[in-house]
This record gives structure tokens, sequence and C-alpha cells, in this order.
């Protein structure tokens, strides 16, 4: 059959992906993750549609936004943004190279419980960003994990050799607390932990406004970091007045004129920016000069 007798016969005009010429071990596994767990995720899925779509309960209009890490330091990026009718964490990520616990600050009262949050809307894979999710989903986190499919896919690899990690390094400090008569410690998670936040995740394409909770609409567009990596535009919608408020979360933002990357987008405007800005007050070197420099 051709893509002309497909049109025709469907009035729509298909978008062919031609398959690699090399086949991907990384994506097969990924898929057959993904196909193991098909009848959890629909009930899973149904469940998202009835909480998403539930009576509003309250009358008052507010918005608050929470930071719960990466703010004046590097790290454990996590956001949370509270209306009257929903609660959404933007990205839960770890704090790298920390002595002691790089959780984000998961222990304040406005999180809790966990049940209450509505989802989880992740900008991108890199562990400073996404690292805590497996411990969000093991403390009783149970809602869905928005991101691009990319993202959703670098997380099936990264987390689970992070909980992997986490285990090796227990194992490795518990031989010495054993040997000098200290009880054991747990790891923050395991390989499984993070194997089990995977039937959270849902790929959403960029650019395709999704509802997420009740009131929230959450839009992708392409921020040139990484594959997958994203601005997040949450549309909070006032159900008294109809008005919208627009917050935009950066993650972090790539450079312009990257070889195999999209430039990043402008987002829309906004009425509130919350923008990386690691490198705020420093410059990368040149592309020319970085290219060089790859070269030698």
């Amino acid at each position: 059959i051709t893509l002309r007798e497909i049109t025709k016969q469907i009035g729509w005009t298909p978008k062919v992906v031609r398959t690699p010429p090399i086949e991907s071990t990384t994506v097969k596994q990924i898929r057959t993750f993904l196909r193991s767990v098909k009848d959890e995720r629909k009930a899973f899925l149904r469940k998202i549609g009835h909480r998403i779509h539930r009576e509003v309960t309250s009358k008052d209009q507010w918005l608050r936004v929470t930071t719960l890490g990466c703010c004046r330091e590097v790290g454990r990026a996590a956001f949370l943004i509270s209306t009257p009718e929903s609660k959404i964490l933007v990205d839960c990520g770890e704090k790298p190279g920390s002595a002691t616990n790089g959780a984000p600050y998961l222990y304040v009262p406005e999180i809790y419980p966990l049940d209450s949050l509505d989802a989880v809307v992740l900008t991108h894979a890199h562990l400073d960003h996404s690292g805590y999710l497996p411990l969000l989903v093991r403390e009783g986190f149970r809602g869905p994990i928005y991101c691009t499919p990319p993202t959703r896919d670098l997380c099936a690899l990264l987390l689970p050799d992070s909980g992997h990690i986490q285990e090796s390094d227990a194992d490795f400090v518990n031989k010495k607390r054993r040997r000098d008569g200290q009880p054991p410690i747990a790891p923050l998670y395991t390989k499984a932990d993070a194997q089990r936040s995977l039937e959270q995740f849902v790929g959403v394409g960029l650019h395709r406004p999704v509802t997420v909770a009740d009131g929230v609409r959450a839009t992708f567009s392409n921020a040139g970091h990484i594959l997958g990596s994203t601005f997040v535009t949450l549309e909070i919608k006032e159900f008294a007045t109809g008005k919208e408020w627009r917050l935009v979360f950066s993650g972090d933002v790539g450079r312009t004129g990257m070889a195999i990357l999209n430039d990043p987008e402008l987002p829309e405007p906004a009425d509130i920016l919350i923008l990386e800005s690691t490198y705020g007050d420093r410059l990368h070197q040149a592309r020319e000069e970085a290219r060089k420099k790859l070269r030698d």
C-alpha cells in the first residue's frame, strides 16, 4: 500500500519515520519494558483522568510557588506549585556530589502527604532534575510524571542505574559498619524502586498542551540542553474569572548553533518566569574554540 492510498482512505497525511539502519538494543529494551506494564499503565491513566476531572471544591483563588531546592545552589531542582485545587511538582532532582543527603526538601508541610500531589512535570532527564523521583514514588506519590518521550526513555536508563549505584554504595559502607559493630544503612532507593517509578511516566510531545491537574495545563518547548530537554509552561486557570496565569520554568537552557541539538526556543510570554542562572555570571568558550579543542 502506498502513502497516497493511505491518505485517500483515512483523510490524513501520514508522517513517515524511517527505521534506523542499525537496530538499537537500548530502544528495544525500553519498549519491551513499557509493553510489559501496559495493563498497569492503562489502569493508571484511567485513574489520572478521574482525578483531573473531579468537581471543583474551593471558591478561593490563590497561587503559591514553593522552592524545594535548586535556588542559591546547584542541584536538587524541585518547585511546588499549589492552588486551592491542585499541587504540581516541577522536577525532583538530587544534589550532585553532596556528602550528606542531597534530596530536595521533601519534608516541608506544603508537599505532604505525597499522595496529595496531582502530578510531576519533568524538564529533562539529568539526575539533578530527575534523580529523586524513585524516592518520591517509594514514599507515596502515585500520580503521573509528565515529560517528553526522549526524557522518559533516558530516565529508563539513568534511574535504574542510579538505584544500582545507591545499592552498591550502601553495600560498600555497610561492610565497614559491620566490622565496626554498627547497624547497616539502607540505600536511599533501589534499582527496583527506580523501575517501579517508570510505570508512572507519561510521554508528551513538544507544543502539545496537556491537562495535568484540575485547571492546570502544561506545554513543553525545546530548551536545547540535551535530548528531550524542555521549557515547561504551566497555564493555571482561575475558576471564578476564567483568567489564566502563565508560569514558565526553564529547566536548563542550551546554546544556539550546536551541531547535534536544535536551538532552544523562546517560550510564550509569561506572567512568572523561573529561570536557571548557573552560568549567568560566566561565559562558555566560543563555539569555534570548542570545536578546535575537540578536533585537537
